[in-house]
């Protein structure tokens, strides 16, 4: 088997390296927080969002109920959220519960962007017991809940409510994702990010320069071409917004030859991926030396 693994490796060896970088992706949790955020922030600018919420809340009976889903999906997805089964089971289980309203909405994305301001603030990463024994202090979760005259108005209370609110987030879920079992060791938890940034040293990636290009700038072509005269695969990413103008690029890429020197080229889309708000597709060159 080791004998195979280096003959598939001398074969492609950039190609051992986007395995390895695919398999070190988000995950299912991280993903589902990455949604979960942009959900509650949605239901609080765009109507379409709110009054399919609204709906699945006030669905009477299973058919009512599975139409109201259904609607909720296609209004997500036309958002650019992920509509994978975790995220969908988050949904109904952290934000479309029994008894949550338009003020639990507002309430959760309160906490969260509060979550995030003091992370931002303080540089480290907050556990969520640790936050929400800080926000038990405030009222606010007493105001929210009020319709369903369950308050009790002290901190320990508090504390148990907001902590059942929030999900996982952080190193928490990233280890997750690698974490192993033996039963003769101890293993220490395993961060995919830290792992990352050893493949990925600077715009090294692989042996392979890696370019990033954003879609939305006006020389996002001219960028590519670049990236590729310096031998450097590309990731081009576009917000959830611009799929359209995603797929008219990689029209014109497989259509319109790039100039390489004396060569004329079409790159290779390697995958395309959508997470953590944008749309991501791989592009290289057969062509290039590795």
């Amino acid at each position: 088997m080791i004998e195979e693994i280096l003959r598939r490796y001398a074969a492609d060896p950039a190609n051992f390296f986007r395995l390895a970088g695919s398999a070190l992706e988000p995950a299912d949790f991280e993903i589902v927080d990455s949604e979960l955020t942009r959900l509650l922030e949605l239901s609080q600018t765009s109507a379409d969002v709110a009054d399919a919420m609204a709906d699945v809340r006030f669905a009477a009976g299973y058919g009512e109920l599975k139409q109201a889903s259904d609607r909720l999906r296609k209004v997500l997805s036309s958002e650019g959220i992920l509509v994978t089964h975790p995220v969908m089971t988050a949904i109904n289980a952290r934000v479309l519960r029994p008894g949550s309203t338009p003020e639990t909405d507002k309430l959760l994305l309160d906490l969260i962007r509060l979550w995030h301001q003091e992370e931002a603030r303080l540089g480290i990463e907050i556990d969520a017991r640790v936050f929400a024994h800080v926000a038990s202090n405030y009222d606010q979760l007493d105001r929210a809940l009020l319709h369903l005259g369950l308050v009790q108005p002290n901190p320990y209370w508090r504390f148990q409510v907001i902590y059942g609110l929030l999900w996982a987030r952080g190193n928490i879920v990233r280890s997750r994702a690698l974490s192993s079992y033996n039963p003769f060791a101890v293993i220490p938890d395993a961060d995919r990010e830290i792992l990352l940034d050893v493949l990925q040293v600077g715009d090294a990636f692989g042996g392979l320069c890696l370019r990033t290009v954003w879609l939305d700038e006006p020389n996002w072509r001219e960028q590519v071409e670049d990236a590729f005269k310096q031998g450097a695969s590309v990731s081009l990413i576009a917000p959830p917004d611009a799929r359209e103008n995603l797929k008219s690029a990689m029209l014109s890429l497989a259509v319109e030859p790039m100039e390489l020197g004396f060569l004329q080229v079409y790159p290779v889309v390697e995958g395309v991926q959508q997470y953590l708000r944008s749309f991501t597709v791989m592009l290289r060159l057969r062509e290039i030396i590795q």
